[in-house]
């Protein structure tokens, strides 16, 4: 089929869903897992992905095909795949890690594993792009980010949760680029899920922002980083009503 074809055959699945009518599902599953790093952003984001996050929200998978859709979207995240693959891959996880929260589905040796890889890819992704006006929207570290606070909305261990914040402020320190597209935002997510999941209190999130210190650069390369650290704090600021945590968030906020 086509992308056209394709692209028709995904929105008479949308009208037929109104209807409760899934006949085509099985049939555009494969082409969606094919499909899902497409660089027709059209094709990619209005269809595919809307499809994953479709059949996923409304719970119109066996645990057997979801369990399976997991492992091939954690394959697909690995270092070294395709940069649209990765990405979108990312927030397809995100879904179904957002399922099992609900209604579990996964057993804890994979949601360990794709923990681990997440870790890695997120924190050894260099692709700074958001928005790109060929492809559209690239967004791997918006995506991985998503992917990250699905991952605090579980059970994760202490040694999990400080990896976590260790990578998360290895990119909210980033020099290799300036955040454009929300990239803090989604970063600041990560740190509101941990907060009020229970994976961090008051005490241990003040002491990860105190130990936020302004680095000896060379001014071009320092500004790009202030940037991004001044982002991500103001997104937090923003997502944060506790005044004595918005205290902190704007003493640090003050260094740079």
């Amino acid at each position: 089929m086509d992308k056209e074809a394709l692209k028709t055959a995904f929105k008479t699945f949308f009208d037929d869903l109104k209807q409760n009518n899934l006949e085509s599902l099985d049939t555009l599953y494969p082409y969606a897992i094919k499909h899902i790093g497409d660089i027709d952003p059209v094709l990619r984001d209005e269809y595919v992905y809307r499809f994953f996050w479709t059949i996923i929200r409304h719970d119109l998978l066996a645990d057997e095909t979801l369990i399976e859709l997991f492992d091939t979207m954690h394959h697909n995240i690995h270092p070294g795949k395709p940069i649209l693959t990765r990405s979108f891959s990312y927030l397809v996880l995100a879904a179904l890690i957002k399922r099992h929260s609900v209604k579990t589905f996964l057993d804890q040796a994979r949601l360990n594993d794709v923990y681990e890889t997440a870790i890695k890819a997120f924190g050894e992704e260099t692709d700074m792009r958001g928005y790109d006006e060929a492809i559209g929207f690239v967004h791997a570290i918006a995506h991985g980010a998503d992917l990250l606070e699905a991952l605090a909305t579980i059970d994760i261990t202490q040694a999990q949760v400080d990896t976590m914040l260790t990578v998360v402020k290895k990119k909210v320190f980033t020099t290799s680029g300036a955040y454009h597209h929300n990239e803090d935002k989604r970063m600041a997510n990560i740190l509101v899920r941990l907060y009020h999941n229970d994976h961090m209190d008051k005490k241990a999130l003040d002491a990860w922002l105190h130990a936020f210190e302004p680095s000896s650069l060379p001014l071009h390369i320092m500004l790009v980083q202030h940037t991004n650290v001044r982002l991500f704090l103001s997104a937090l600021l923003l997502k944060n009503e506790r005044k004595s945590l918005q205290k902190t968030i704007i003493t640090v906020l003050k260094r740079f």
